[in-house]
């Protein structure tokens, strides 16, 4: 939603406003894959899906510093979406190590 306002309300360089909704598509499909082999390695106690999860956490937090920093135009909404995101990200990555060092053991 907030996209479409912004494809209303401002004007975009040519091919800039594709791309970054590209990107927010690209992002929620790797962040929801995250988090789904987050939950999976998590149940069934498997390392190799908590290793993937972490290693998938790279692309969302680059996605997410995109969009906190060099979109075209980031509103407040767009800061502070992204700082929770990467609040939320921090402890599941805090948490995932935590498991692996459990799953060790």
């Amino acid at each position: 939603m907030a996209a479409t306002k912004k494809g209303i309300y401002f004007a975009y360089p040519a091919g800039n406003i594709l791309f970054e909704f590209a990107l927010l598509v690209f992002l929620f499909g790797i962040e929801s894959i995250r988090n789904f082999l987050g939950k999976k390695g998590n149940l069934t106690e498997r390392l190799l899906s908590v290793v993937l999860s972490l290693l998938l956490t790279v692309p969302v937090v680059c996605g997410t510093c995109y969009f906190l920093w060099f979109q075209t135009y980031v509103l407040k909404a767009d800061l502070i979406i992204s700082i929770i995101l990467l609040v939320f990200i921090a402890f599941q990555t805090l948490f995932a190590v935590f498991t692996l060092f459990t799953f060790e053991k």
